[in-house]
């Protein structure tokens, strides 16, 4: 059980740092759309 709340919050925490990057991607495709 515990095992599998570990799997589970790692797999967020990898989840929510692909969003970062994801919004840093299309932040840097915006600005240079813009300049």
């Amino acid at each position: 059980m515990s095992v599998t709340f570990v799997w589970r919050y790692q797999r967020q925490l990898t989840n929510i740092h692909d969003l970062r990057k994801i919004m840093a991607s299309t932040r840097t495709l915006c600005i240079k759309r813009i300049h």
